[in-house]
This record gives structure tokens, sequence and C-alpha cells, in this order.
């Protein structure tokens, strides 16, 4: 259930930013945002994959490794999105310039701890299935 719901966000994103009107239409976007856009689709787009892929295939070596890529494009594009910061905050009467710059980072900081945290996930998991290929291959002793 929790792949529907997060594959269906995604979508909802990448419909949002990409079918007319589109991004064009939110004020505080910037031209430049064509700049993150590449990199942001990429990333929508592999979160829509790596959700239908794991409707299909669960195991926990392969969910980590999706998590690992989608995370590491996580990083990408909120570094995208800092350094191009295709923002501006001119039509309202407060300039969240600041809250935006922190969320960017707080999102930075998230996206690089769910990839350490999907690497010792894939580690373990190389672990266990190592453990447990050798485990088949000894040969039990006979107790006499």
């Amino acid at each position: 259930m929790g792949y529907l719901i997060v594959l269906a966000l995604f979508a909802a994103v990448w419909a949002l930013t990409n079918l007319s009107p589109g991004w064009q239409t939110l004020p505080f976007l910037t031209g430049e945002f064509t700049q993150v856009l590449p990199a942001f689709n990429l990333l929508l787009a592999s979160g829509i994959g790596a959700n239908v892929t794991l409707l299909l295939y669960d195991p926990r070596w392969f969910k980590a490794a999706l998590g690992l890529s989608i995370s590491g494009l996580g990083v990408y594009v909120s570094l995208r999105l800092l350094r191009v910061f295709p923002f501006s905050f001119e039509t309202v009467h407060y300039d969240f310039t600041t809250h935006v710059t922190v969320a960017l980072l707080v999102a930075l900081v998230a996206a690089a701890a769910v990839a350490v945290v999907n690497l010792f996930a894939l580690g373990n998991a190389a672990m266990r299935a190592a453990s447990a290929a050798s485990a088949t291959r000894r040969p039990r002793r006979q107790s006499a």
C-alpha cells in the first residue's frame, strides 16, 4: 500500500510540474528552473519506476539499492536547487529566501542520511546472502 501512495505522489508532482500550465504558473519559480527541471524529472521518473518495480519485486537488497540510487538523486537535485536557486519572492510581502534555503539544506542532509542508511542496508543484505550461501555449502558434521 505504501508503494502505491508514494507512486501516486511522485506521479502527481510530475504531472503538476510538466503538464500544462505546469511550473510556469508558480509565481515564485523563475525561468532558471529549466536548469534544474531535467534533474528534477529524472528524480521523479526514477521514483515512479522504483515504486512500480517494488510493487512486483521487493527483496531487502533490491529495495536498499533502489533507495540508495533515489536518495543519491535527491542529494543531486537538492544541490542543483541550492546552486541555481530558481526562486524569487518579489510578488509576496515576505522574503522566504532564508526559509527555502534552510528547507533545501534539510532536504540535502536528509537525502544524504537516507543514502547512508540504504548503503548499510545493502551491505547488511549482501552479508546475509553470503552467510546463507556459505551455510548451505558447508557439510554438516555427524555427531558420534
